[in-house]
């Protein structure tokens, strides 16, 4: 959604979902504007005052929102000390800050919209970003991981914040559809092959968003220790794709718009992809 529609088209949807006017163009009035809207719409104990996103384990998460601790407690283990360190010797709050000389628009937009990052192992799988904790992210990381993918993490919430966003401003998908399930030969993380239909059409534009992300970077060579390498991403993709178009009829003319978007976008991508690699 970042790259498809463009930062201006999400800053517009964050000004109406936030109650302000197109014609407010200054940075700090959107932030605090959104900030309003997270403290009444999304699970966060306070107002939201703070300016760049914390970056915390789970159970200090709490201080944060009690009601996602409560709720989600029984899917998290203990970090093991090095995730602590990493957290505590501000590394992930440094891997961020390095984004606003690599990609400021990326920067901006995650800053705007995620206020608290969980870096916390996982004993169950929960999903990273929810309708209803948005401005909440979650990121299983592992040792494994470096820098680039990190960052790559944050952008992967971002869109699905996005996403979210959008579709509170413009329907994607009836909600009574939103949960069905389609079937895969792909491996759901929570388990079996099948996915809800709303799950599937987030996933594939995030997978379409970091490529053109990667293509920003001038990284589509990146192997990627979570996403993996751009010629996986783009299989997934192609997968994915077709598993929405037998069900596109269900999606609303906006819904149906992004798809077709995100598939030019992808056409795109990949014909760079395969002539860099000629």
């Amino acid at each position: 959604m970042f790259y498809i529609f463009g930062v201006d088209y999400h800053l517009a949807n964050i000004k109406k979902i936030s109650g302000m006017g197109d014609d407010c163009l200054c940075a700090e009035s959107i932030i605090s504007g959104y900030n309003r809207f997270l403290s009444m719409d999304s699970i966060f104990n306070d107002i939201v005052d703070w300016s760049s996103p914390e970056f915390v384990s789970f159970p200090e998460s709490k201080q944060y929102s009690a009601k996602y601790y409560s709720e989600k407690h029984l899917y998290f283990d203990i970090n093991i000390p090095e995730i602590d360190n990493m957290i505590t010797s501000k590394y992930f709050s440094n891997a961020f800050s390095e984004l606003k000389f690599e990609n400021r628009a990326v920067f901006d937009m995650a800053n705007l919209v995620i206020k608290v990052v969980i870096i916390n192992r996982l004993k169950a799988y929960t999903n990273g970003t929810t309708e209803d904790a948005l401005g909440l992210a979650v990121i299983d990381y592992k040792l494994q991981f470096n820098k680039i993918d990190f960052q790559e993490l944050i952008f992967h919430q971002v869109i699905h914040m996005l996403t979210y966003l959008d579709d509170k401003i413009n329907s994607h998908l009836p909600t009574h559809l939103k949960t069905d399930l389609v079937s895969s030969d792909l491996v759901h993380k929570a388990g079996g092959n099948q996915f809800p239909l709303y799950i599937i059409f987030h996933s594939y534009l995030v997978g379409v968003e970091v490529l053109l992300y990667r293509k920003k970077m001038n990284n589509l060579d990146f192997e990627g220790n979570y996403h993996g390498p751009s010629r996986r991403l783009i299989e997934r993709c192609i997968k994915g794709r077709l598993m929405l178009d037998d069900h596109f009829d269900k999606f609303t003319e906006h819904g149906k718009m992004i798809l077709g978007k995100a598939h030019d976008r992808l056409i795109s991508v990949m014909n760079q992809y395969y002539v860099e690699k000629i």
